[in-house]
């Protein structure tokens, strides 16, 4: 029997998924990547089947998936581009796997945005 490996069964479980996570980049490296979109969704189902009235995503050039903005990452992205966002489009920052993130007091790792040097 081979071998299966742990990160690769995540990187299956998650493959499907609409948002970027984590589990997408390997733990303590960074992506540098383009902001092609800034969208607003309604009534979107969050971790936990709980529904967000209204959610803010980032679509990223080069990839399906969709970076969901949290109130850290929107903070991030006002401090590094600025809060006029029509001005977000076409700017690079870097995501960084951060595997010390923490949600409600566990450490699950996480996206930390970054400025692009």
């Amino acid at each position: 029997m081979s071998e299966i490996n742990y990160r690769e069964m995540i990187k299956v479980a998650r493959q499907d998924k609409e948002y970027l996570s984590f589990i997408d980049l390997a733990a303590n490296t960074s992506q540098t990547v383009t902001i092609e979109k800034l969208i607003k969704k309604t009534n979107v189902v969050s971790v936990g089947g709980r529904v967000e009235k209204v959610v803010y995503l980032l679509k990223l050039k080069g990839t399906d998936k969709m970076l969901w903005l949290s109130l850290g990452k929107l903070k991030a992205l006002g401090e590094i581009l600025g809060e006029d966002t029509k001005t977000w489009i076409g700017k690079q920052i870097v995501l960084f796997a951060d595997p010390n993130v923490k949600m409600k007091g566990q450490t699950v790792g996480g996206l930390v945005i970054k400025e692009a040097k």
